[in-house]
């Protein structure tokens, strides 16, 4: 199993334990970012269900994720590895650096 993906499972995983706070969790932001508008619309469609009180956001544009990030609250990122302009290994990373707070994976 990939390290991204084991990252993502222990993020979803914290997130839905009863320790991670209630209020929290129903106010959660998430953005998933990606290059495939169908795939993108997929992905967000699961995370709607997976967690339905939160808001679900998408982008194509890595760049345009970064700037949203650093100008929103975000609690979860998820990017996809080839996305526009930067990839999503870059992203995270600059998140991770500029915004400690915010689960990342790729």
């Amino acid at each position: 199993m990939k390290k991204e993906s084991i990252y993502l499972r222990e993020c979803t995983e914290k997130m839905q334990s009863p320790e991670y706070a209630e209020e929290r969790r129903c106010g959660m932001k998430i953005l998933a970012v990606g290059r495939d508008p169908t795939l993108l619309v997929e992905v967000c469609a699961c995370l709607a269900e997976l967690f339905p009180d939160a808001e679900v956001r998408r982008e194509m544009d890595a760049l345009l994720a970064g700037k949203y990030v650093f100008n929103h609250k975000v609690d979860l990122l998820i990017a996809e590895i080839g996305t526009r302009r930067m990839n999503g290994v870059q992203l995270c990373r600059f998140v991770r650096r500029e915004q400690p707070a915010v689960c990342t994976c790729v």
